[in-house]
């Protein structure tokens, strides 16, 4: 049985140091990089858990990227049948971020693309979102969420399932939506919206909150 990652990334420095993250840290006690992380760490990690591919995402805030799509690229080319393209572009500039989607799939090869809410503090149902979500209906391509709390301490209203997700599934029911991390605290909103519509799937990867003894 093959296994896929449906979400992760191989971190950048500049993604791994922003303070957002340390609180994060503070939970699986590691420390700061001094150094990037070399792309086989990633590769031999995905071997030791048996995952044959994953979803290789960038990382788009209103700073600027953390993990770029070009960055994201390299790791492709360089391990075509371990990653698949996930794309991230500037919500908060419509217009660029419609060319840099058009972009990443139709020259890059990406397969999708990822808004993190909470990076943004802005919900999907704001105006910024909609263009991204009428161009993944056109090219059939999923818009992937976060959906749930922050680890990073950051807001996390924006990723409740009721009403945000509930609301662009009736607006748009064509639009593919994957929504990671199961909605906690709110699952159950999370898999009564996914039971809702037929364009909402729900991606299982989370973190968690403390790890059990083995029987």
């Amino acid at each position: 049985m093959s296994i896929i990652d449906a979400w992760m990334q191989h971190p950048t420095k500049r993604f791994i140091g922003h303070p957002m993250f340390d609180s994060l840290k503070r939970w699986n006690k590691s420390g700061a990089l001094t150094e990037e992380i070399p792309l086989e760490w990633t590769v031999k990690a995905m071997d030791q858990a048996q995952v044959s591919k994953s979803l290789i995402c960038s990382w788009y805030g209103p700073w600027g990227d953390l993990i770029s799509n070009e960055e994201v690229a390299a790791c492709i080319e360089q391990y075509p049948d371990r990653f698949v393209g996930i794309a991230s572009v500037p919500l908060n500039k419509p217009m660029e971020a419609l060319a840099m989607l058009r972009h990443c799939v139709k020259n890059l090869g990406f397969k999708g693309v990822r808004i993190v809410q909470w990076l943004w503090n802005l919900p999907p149902t704001h105006a910024y979102y909609y263009p991204l979500f009428a161009a993944c209906v056109e090219m059939e391509i999923p818009i992937c969420f976060q959906v749930g709390h922050t680890g990073p301490l950051m807001p996390s209203e924006v990723g409740r399932p009721i009403p945000y997700i509930d609301q662009v599934a009736i607006d748009f029911p064509d639009l593919k939506m994957v929504c990671g991390h199961i909605g906690y605290p709110w699952t159950m909103e999370m898999i009564a919206v996914a039971t809702k519509h037929k364009n909402v799937y729900i991606d299982t990867s989370a973190y968690t909150a403390r790890r059990y003894p083995q029987d």
